[in-house]
């Protein structure tokens, strides 16, 4: 039997209700992971390429990597609350 991701609720992503199927197998998830990747990478390079032929090199953000942004900014915000705390 193959792994199978497990969802039982719909959830809402950008304003837009997202029902997930109650069985999905691992497979899919990884296959559309990588298709996502690659679209991405596509798109990266021609800035790159871009970038290298102008000279000009400029940070690129891209709408994924806010979340993992947002989340090293509220551990950072965690941690200095609790370094805050443990002075004397």
């Amino acid at each position: 039997m193959p792994a199978v991701i497990r969802r039982n609720r719909a959830s809402t992503v950008a304003g837009t209700r997202i029902d997930f199927p109650i069985r999905y197998p691992l497979a899919d998830y990884i296959q559309a992971q990588d298709t996502t990747f690659q679209e991405d990478n596509v798109i990266l390079s021609s800035i790159q390429r871009e970038q290298r032929a102008t000279g000009v090199v400029q940070q690129t953000w891209i709408a994924i990597d806010e979340a993992p942004t947002k989340m090293r900014r509220m551990l950072q915000r965690m941690l200095d609350a609790e370094r805050a705390q443990a002075q004397p």
